[in-house]
């Protein structure tokens, strides 16, 4: 089974054709489309990905947007307090943050404050 771009993946692989499926919609696909696909999926693997981080305190959300993000080909960090975020976003190199901005002890606002702060102070 190979994954695709939007989450679909094929199923079913042969000389002459492919099933793709994607969620609940089934596409029977021909030996042209199938090398389309193919060489989509190379390019896919060769792009650099971008790295995101997840800084939420609820679990259940965390986990979901983070599967969400991997299934889809990111590289994703997380962290669970405001704390821990602002000191792993410091130390890495983010293409993206999402944030949650209500959560207790070092909220959502004042982790970008602090990130901005800091990353204005690098340069």
């Amino acid at each position: 089974m190979t994954a695709h771009p939007g989450g679909s993946r094929v199923t079913e692989l042969s000389w002459r054709r492919a099933v793709l499926v994607c969620g609940w919609l089934r596409t029977y696909t021909g030996a042209k489309e199938l090398r389309m696909l193919a060489e989509a999926d190379e390019r896919a693997r060769a792009a650099p990905l971008a790295r995101i981080l997840v800084i939420d305190d609820e679990a259940r959300i965390l986990r979901f947007v983070v599967r969400g993000l991997q299934a889809d080909g990111y590289s994703v960090d997380s962290a669970d307090t405001g704390t821990h975020g602002l000191r792993k976003a410091l130390q890495g190199q983010y293409d993206l943050v999402i944030l949650d901005l209500l959560m207790p002890g070092l909220d959502g606002a004042s982790v970008l404050h602090r990130l901005v702060a800091e990353r204005l102070g690098r340069r």
